[in-house]
C-alpha cells in the first residue's frame, strides 16, 4: 500500500488490548485473562531485528520469523492479534455484503452504474464506495480500513477493468483477500515499520521489499481463504466476520511455526 504511517509501535508494560476493543468484538472476546494480558517491554525488538535481516539479506526465512515474532511476542499470540484487528473483521464483513449486493440488488446496482456514468476514475469510485461503508470517525483503525478497502477496490478494478455490478463470486473473494492483506500489512507498518524509513536502504529497495512482503502475505491469506471456501459455499455477514477473524488468526499461527 505504501500509505500508512509507521511509529515506534505500542510500548511494553501495557495491556495488549485497548479498553474500547470489547465494544466492537463481542463474539471473539473470550480470551482467558492472565498475566499475559500485559505486554512485555521491548515487545517488538525481536521482530524488528528479523525484519532488518530480511531487508539486508532478502532471505524469506527472516521475514517469516519477523512475522511470527510480531504475532507471538509483540501482540500476545495469533488469537489476540486477530482480536486486536476486530474492527477489520467487522468492516470486512460489511464490505463483503456490499460487493454481493452490488451484483444482486437493483438499488445497489443502479447506484454503482450512476457512479460509472459520472466518468469517475477508479480511485474516485473506490473512495465513494468506501465512504458509503465507513461513514464516520477518524480513528487509527477506521483510517486503516479506509485505505485498505479503497486500495483493494482500485487495484482490482485496474487489474481487471472490472464493473462492480458484474463481479463473480471469485472476484468478490479476491477483493476481500486484498482487503485483509492490506489491513495486515498496514498494522505491521504501524507497529514495526519504522525500519522502512531507515537511510540504510534505498527507496527502490524499500518499495521492492514492501511489494514482496505484501505478495507473501496475500499468498498465505489466500491459502486460508481457499480452505474455508472448500468447506462451505454460501456465507452471510455474521459468518464473514468470523471468517476474516479466523483467516487473520490462522495466517499468523502459520508464521509462528517458523520460530
Amino acid at each position: 500500500m505504501g500509505t500508512s504511517s509507521s511509529s515506534a509501535g505500542p510500548k511494553g508494560g501495557v495491556a495488549f488490548d485497548p479498553p474500547w476493543l470489547s465494544e466492537i468484538d463481542t463474539e471473539h472476546k473470550k480470551i482467558e485473562k492472565n498475566d499475559q494480558d500485559i505486554s512485555c517491554f521491548r515487545r517488538f525488538s525481536t521482530s524488528r531485528r528479523y525484519l532488518g535481516e530480511y531487508l539486508k539479506r532478502g532471505d524469506i526465512s527472516y521475514l517469516r520469523k519477523a512475522l511470527g515474532s510480531y504475532s507471538q511476542h509483540g501482540m500476545g499470540g495469533a488469537t489476540r492479534l486477530a482480536h486486536r484487528m476486530s474492527y477489520s473483521s467487522t468492516i470486512g464483513a460489511e464490505f463483503f455484503s456490499f460487493l454481493k449486493n452490488a451484483t444482486t440488488t437493483d438499488r445497489f446496482k443502479n447506484w454503482i452504474k450512476q457512479l460509472h456514468s459520472e466518468h469517475l476514475n477508479i480511485h474516485e469510485v473506490a473512495d465513494v464506495v468506501v465512504s458509503s461503508i465507513i461513514q464516520h470517525g477518524g480513528s487509527l483503525d477506521e483510517e486503516s480500513c479506509r485505505r485498505s478497502m479503497s486500495q483493494a477496490l482500485s487495484d482490482f478494478m485496474a487489474e481487471n477493468d472490472a464493473d462492480l455490478t458484474s463481479l463473480s463470486e471469485n472476484d468478490i473473494w479476491t477483493i476481500i483477500e486484498k482487503f485483509i492483506c492490506n489491513e495486515v500489512f498496514d498494522r505491521i507498518c504501524i507497529d514495526i515499520g519504522r525500519i522502512f524509513e531507515s537511510k540504510n536502504y534505498s527507496v527502490y529497495d524499500i518499495i521492492e521489499k514492501n511489494k514482496e512482503i505484501q505478495d507473501y502475505l496475500e499468498m498465505e491469506i489466500s491459502s486460508q481463504i481457499v480452505s474455508i471456501r472448500l468447506e462451505k459455499k454460501v456465507f452471510d455477514e455474521i459468518e464473514m466476520k468470523s471468517i476474516i477473524f479466523n483467516t487473520i488468526k490462522n495466517t499468523f499461527l502459520v508464521f509462528e511455526e517458523y520460530l
